[in-house]
């Protein structure tokens, strides 16, 4: 059963999040451009610790398609969505936007307070630091947890 504390600072900061998220809104603002990123918590997960900014699912997906458009380019090389223009970058996204959906809301009702979602994550491993993409993490596989990061 996952920690009622934890799942009450996730649910606050969820809620946070959506008020601002429709403060943009009603203002005229993008919201796409909201990204709250909330103080670092330590987990300990299957006996492995883990520092992070926990972030909302909406959140979580945009840093993963961000970290999906970087790799591509890296892997095409410098200039590559002029080369490729649509084709590959567009192909790839695409694919990446189908499994996740294009914009929140999908499936973000049902995992709100059952995922921990991390980005800037770290592990400590083997007494060092191993940086991390962003991480969702079951809620149920917490075994401790605490605000801050045990990393600078």
């Amino acid at each position: 059963m996952p920690d009622a504390l934890l799942a009450g600072f996730l649910g606050a900061a969820y809620h946070l999040e959506e008020e601002v998220i429709e403060k943009a809104i009603s203002s005229g603002d993008d919201p796409e451009a909201v990204d709250i990123t909330f103080p670092a918590i330590t987990v300990i997960v299957s006996g492995l610790i883990l520092s992070g900014n926990p972030v909302t699912y909406r959140t979580y997906k945009k840093r993963l398609r961000q970290l999906v458009e970087s790799a591509a380019e890296h892997a095409a090389g410098e200039g590559a969505a002029e080369r490729l223009g649509s084709t590959f970058l567009g192909a790839l996204l695409g694919g990446f936007d189908a499994f996740f959906g294009a914009s929140g809301g999908i499936g973000e009702a049902e995992l709100k307070i059952k995922q921990l979602f991390l980005v800037d994550a770290v592990a400590l491993v083997q007494d060092q630091p191993v940086e991390l993409p962003p991480l969702s993490i079951a809620l149920e596989a917490v075994q401790g947890w605490t605000l801050g990061a045990i990393f600078p």
